[in-house]
């Protein structure tokens, strides 16, 4: 159980120059249960938090439930199946789909299930096959039922898109890795995945404002294959690195205006475990992610489709002496928008975070920790600043 005060200096996430730039303090409570059951071929793990945050500002509590279990399974020393499932229910968009361009605190419930499924098949002492699995469910309970009917932004309609037109969703994934042990400490892969995002939503997004038809959240469904190579090495016990390239093809079904898009794909990671209980990391990932950004081009009627986001991160986790750890996180994101009014423009994320715990004995430890957020954003008031500090202590059993 964790038990933290906090100060936060934005705690509505309001633009930097808005009047709704409110601060407040308050505090939180986290308990966790977790269960783990080791077997001889078979793991079973099951964690699941409520995460409770008062605002003295306005009085209001925000409510969280995180639930996560896996299995994994050995049929032979060659034959492994995990099976995994993270569920997210929340009124913190954040908590839901951190990759937003903005981050509004809401009085709504929101809904994210991850469910993955992972087959490893080694074919021969060196050579071996992953296929895989992933759906991805987001679900924003803040339906506008009048655009079922009627675009935002029409006569009867004085509304903008919801979140749920803009965001609520079901991506899929299929990946097929041919996985070959290319020396003792290194593996070498070559993949195809196919994707796919289907947009749930049956509400208008708005309207197109060159010929006046109403455009659906189904407009920016897409299709999605993907060609990589990759190679996993370490360097010593250790020292490890992941490197993964390729590209991606995506096909924009029901919008006529957005042709076939090929972006780069790619994912790199570093980790140094560089003294006992201290640990470096370094990584960066780039792919196509959704955006809450509709915004369709005023000469064309095209709609924003998505973003390519990359993501540059780096984490030191140190142990000062064995009850003593310092920590300090930081990662750059930037989304280059594709399509719409805002096609080409992008949007700069900067956060970074330290942390200093000391542990007083295995059951009871005290943490202080610090979050910084800045966002720059091409697009006109969705630019923030955010400052937050925090105290506290967990107790585990």
């Amino acid at each position: 159980v964790g038990l933290r005060g906090f100060y936060d200096d934005n705690y509505l996430i309001a633009p930097r120059d808005s009047s709704n730039v409110l601060e407040s303090w308050g505090f939180s409570v986290t308990p966790t249960l977790s269960l783990n059951i080791p077997l001889e071929q078979t793991y079973f793990g099951f964690d699941f938090t409520y995460s409770g945050q008062w605002y003295a500002q306005d009085n209001h509590w925000d409510n969280s439930y995180l639930a996560s279990g896996v299995v994994n399974h050995s049929f032979t020393e060659q034959v492994n199946l995990e099976v995994s499932d993270r569920f997210v229910y929340s009124d913190r968009p954040e908590l839901t789909d951190p990759t937003l361009s903005t981050i509004e605190r809401t009085d709504q419930n929101n809904v994210y299930n991850d469910g993955r499924v992972q087959l490893s098949i080694g074919l021969s002492r060196r050579l071996g096959i992953m296929v895989a699995y992933r759906n991805q469910f987001y679900d924003y309970q803040n339906e506008n039922p009048t655009a079922d009917t009627i675009p935002p932004g029409f006569p009867g309609n004085p509304t903008s898109a919801s979140l749920a037109a803009l965001l609520n969703r079901i991506q899929q994934l299929i990946p097929i890795d041919l996985r070959h042990q290319t020396g003792p400490t290194t593996v070498t892969f070559i993949g195809y995945s196919f994707g796919m995002v289907d947009y749930t939503s049956n509400e208008y997004l708005g309207f197109n404002p060159v010929t006046f038809q109403g455009q659906r959240a189904d407009i920016r469904n897409n299709r999605s294959n993907y060609g990589y190579i990759g190679i996993e090495h370490n360097f010593t016990p250790v020292l490890n690195l992941g490197v993964k390239g390729g590209a991606q093809f995506t096909d924009y079904y029901n919008d006529p205006l957005t042709g076939n898009n090929v972006t780069p794909y790619g994912d790199i990671s570093l980790g140094y475990l560089y003294t006992t209980g201290s640990r470096a990391q370094i990584g960066y990932t780039l792919s196509q992610g959704a955006t809450d950004v509709y915004s369709p081009n005023t000469t064309t009627g095209q709609v924003t489709q998505n973003r390519l986001v990359s993501s540059l991160f780096a984490r030191v986790d140190h142990q000062i002496i064995p009850q003593l750890h310092a920590g300090l996180f930081g990662q750059w994101q930037l989304g280059d928008y594709n399509g719409g009014q805002y096609d080409g423009t992008t949007q700069n994320l900067y956060l970074l975070g330290a942390s200093l715990r000391y542990d007083f004995n295995r059951f009871l430890s005290a943490e202080l920790g610090y979050t910084f957020d800045y966002q720059d954003n091409a697009i006109p008031n969705q630019g923030y600043t955010r400052n937050r500090v925090s105290l506290g202590v967990t107790a585990t059993y």
